[in-house]
């Protein structure tokens, strides 16, 4: 064993040990939401029902789904029929006037008879909160219940057209949006060789999404010189390659043409880069720092798919957005790769879906160094970068590990993205704590031997560039309706600026109002507007219920004292989840998985650029507890004014943050241990591995 394993086991386990101290005390939150923040209503409802449940003829009903009693006048017990509902329209069930104590669900059925008959429903949507989505097809009647709240409690359900209607991009609009994907290149432990593929229709300029719309304004010559189209790039190298022209042709005969083009790319590092565009492709510019840039012959390595959910023409989450190419193969060399992106001002978001570390594959590498370097990238460049926060213990999600006392995703200006799986909904158990949570299981992604053909990705690998794209799309809305063109010099900070949009009658604040969309905004968007996911069942066994969908798991059965260097590999593994904040972040960002979600996810995000609604209704523990993880974030890794901890004295309600409590009286502890004892970096492994 390395000294630096040594180190980092030994410090892990008082770590270990005082956070399962903290989560052996937490105890329930009531499931109370803030009415703090409005939820005003988009224009133009094509259905409108406001009704009430009256609780009053018997207590709230938790225990089931719904109730087909409903007549269809309204009223009866429970629940309250909503009928004539239109599948393919997008609902929003909201509690009415603000009455933030009410938590409404909704299920879907294809007529009153198949209720009250007990058919299984068409859908059920039952958030913490307010429930936003898209009307299942064959639904013929909706049932409101009541999953907590007060007698009398009041919601308003209310649809709106399918398709959102995109504000009219400017004339003037000149600003695409760029991601940049990272990832190490080499032997993947996994899938083999880990490499960029540029031959799927996902990556092809000619199924870009403007050259294939109305407007021809806003069509883009691929074949030309990326510096002609993307502001501030100074250009590099022109690569021609053996593209597709059939959807359904073979890439091996293709990437076997290549070779000799692949094997040309110079190296880089951060003082001689070699930029190279890829005529006729939407990456703009490839580098490799180290390795080989394309070391299999088809679609199904590391970087392409995590390519393709990003910002894929089929697959993507910003089908809109332009690619940066960055392949490493060591550390050393990922940090490099990482400042050069971030000193680029034309490249806007930075995704990371892998781990510089493979101790315990937990990404530990406590280095403030590094750390400071990233945060000057971020605060004075003005980039969102992204980093998966892993996929656990052994990389099978078997036991959660902190991204805690990683430098690349524990810092409070980067944004650590968590994976759930769609089976049920709920985060795997991967790392935590994270800002927000997405898919890791039966992701569409391209791959295969075809230009056209899908395969699946998973993990957090998948997670965080899902998340990129989405960040990256609600910027490009912004350039787009603001008429951006980034012809003069401004603040990094910056992202988007001209044309203002006042906010809508009731919405206190909206990002676009002063005509400008700066990066943290940007970031904001999307943490308003995603929400927890619905409470997880009861493990087998377990007899009292948490009172709050707050908490992923039940915390009764925590060990009052656990030794992590000893004890049972089962055991780590069947620790219970601490609260769902820790585990989740935000909220879920669904992306393309369920074509519904997806739809109602990118019509709230645009609503909530425009200023059309505020953020959703948030539980008031939420801003306590990410207080507080900002503030340990902040004190292992630097102060930082643009997070939710500026040094502010921490006022807890033990009504609703003892969780937060909890976790602050454990920070003081643990970063405490960590400051007084750092040892110089630790001993690590020379490449990066996938995450």
């Amino acid at each position: 064993m390395h000294t630096g394993d040594a180190v980092r086991k030994t410090r892990r386990g008082r770590w270990l040990g005082a956070l399962l101290a903290a989560v052996a005390t937490m105890a329930a939150i009531p499931a109370v939401q803030s009415g703090a923040a409005n939820l005003p209503p988009p224009p133009a409802p094509t259905k409108e029902v406001h009704g009430h449940i009256d609780t009053a003829t018997g207590p709230v009903d938790t225990s089931r789904a719904e109730e087909c009693a409903a007549t269809p006048t309204g009223l009866q017990g429970s629940a309250w029929l909503v009928d004539g509902v239109t599948p393919g329209r997008i609902f929003r069930l909201t509690a009415d006037a603000g009455t933030w104590q009410d938590d409404f669900d909704v299920a879907f059925y294809g007529s009153l008879a198949g209720c009250r008959a007990n058919q299984p429903r068409i859908a059920f949507s039952n958030h913490a909160g307010d429930e936003n989505s898209v009307v299942p097809a064959n639904a013929g009647i909706a049932v409101v219940t009541l999953a907590n709240g007060r007698p009398g409690a009041a919601f308003a359900y209310k649809e709106f057209a399918s398709t959102p209607a995109v504000p009219v991009k400017r004339p003037d609009a000149r600003r695409p949006t760029v991601i940049a994907i990272i990832e190490p290149l080499g032997n993947d432990p996994v899938g083999g060789a880990n490499s960029f593929s540029p031959y799927h229709v996902d990556f092809l300029g000619s199924k870009h999404p403007w050259n294939n719309d109305a407007d021809t304004l806003n069509n883009i010559d691929f074949n030309a010189d990326p510096s002609t189209y993307v502001p501030g790039y100074t250009g590099g190298e022109r690569l021609d390659l053996h593209l597709p022209t059939l959807d359904n042709e073979p890439v091996l005969p293709l990437a076997k043409a290549d070779g000799v083009a692949w094997s040309s790319m110079k190296s880089s590092t951060l003082d001689a880069p070699h930029p190279y565009w890829l005529a006729g492709t939407k990456v703009v510019a490839a580098l490799r720092f180290g390795g080989n840039m394309h070391g299999r012959d088809d679609n199904d390595g590391h970087a392409t798919m995590a390519s393709s959910v990003a910002g894929g023409n089929v697959n993507g989450t910003c089908p809109e957005c332009l690619f940066v190419w960055i392949g490493v193969a060591s550390e050393g060399l990922g940090l490099q790769a990482l400042e050069w992106a971030a000193k680029q001002p034309w490249i806007d978001v930075i995704s990371n879906s892998y781990e510089m570390s493979a101790a315990w594959h937990d990404g530990v590498y406590l280095s403030d160094v590094a750390s400071s370097r990233t945060k000057s990238l971020v605060a004075d460049k003005g980039k969102i970068v992204l980093w998966a926060a892993g996929n656990g213990a052994d990389g099978a999600f078997i036991a959660p590990q902190s991204t805690y006392w990683s430098s690349q995703k524990g810092p409070d200006w980067v944004v650590t993205v968590g994976a759930l799986t769609p089976r049920n909904d709920q985060p795997l158990r991967g790392g935590h704590p994270v800002d927000v949570i997405a898919y890791g299981e039966q992701y569409p992604s391209g791959g295969g031997t075809l230009a056209n053909s899908r395969t699946t990705f998973s993990g957090s690998s998948n997670a965080t560039p899902v998340t990129a794209g989405t960040i990256a799309h609600i910027l490009q809305l912004g350039r787009d309706v603001m008429g951006d063109s980034a012809s003069t010099t401004r603040d990094p900070q910056i992202m988007a600026s001209g044309k203002a949009f006042p906010c809508a009658s009731g919405v206190s604040h909206c990002p676009l109002e002063d005509g400008k969309l700066y990066r943290q905004e940007v970031e904001q968007i999307l943490f308003d507007n995603v929400l927890p996911s619905p409470a997880r069942p009861l493990p087998p066994g377990t007899t009292v219920a948490p009172p709050s969908p707050m908490l992923s798991l039940p915390v009764s059965a925590a060990p009052t004292k656990v030794d992590p260097d000893t004890v049972p590999l089962d055991d780590i593994r069947n620790l219970p989840a601490v609260n769902s904040y820790q585990t989740e972040g935000h909220g879920i960002v669904y992306g393309r998985l369920d074509s519904s979600r997806f739809a109602a996810e990118q019509r709230r995000l645009q609503d909530g650029l425009l200023g059309l609604v505020g953020p959703y209704v948030r539980p008031p523990a939420e801003r306590t507890w990410m207080t507080v993880d900002s503030k340990c974030r902040q004190r292992l890794w630097g102060t930082w004014d643009m997070g939710y901890y500026h040094g502010q004295p921490l006022n807890f309600d033990p009504a609703v943050d003892q969780t937060a409590m909890a976790w602050n009286g454990w920070c003081d502890r643990v970063t405490q241990d960590a400051l007084a004892d750092a040892p110089a970096n630790p001993d690590l492994p020379n490449a990066p591995t996938t995450g």
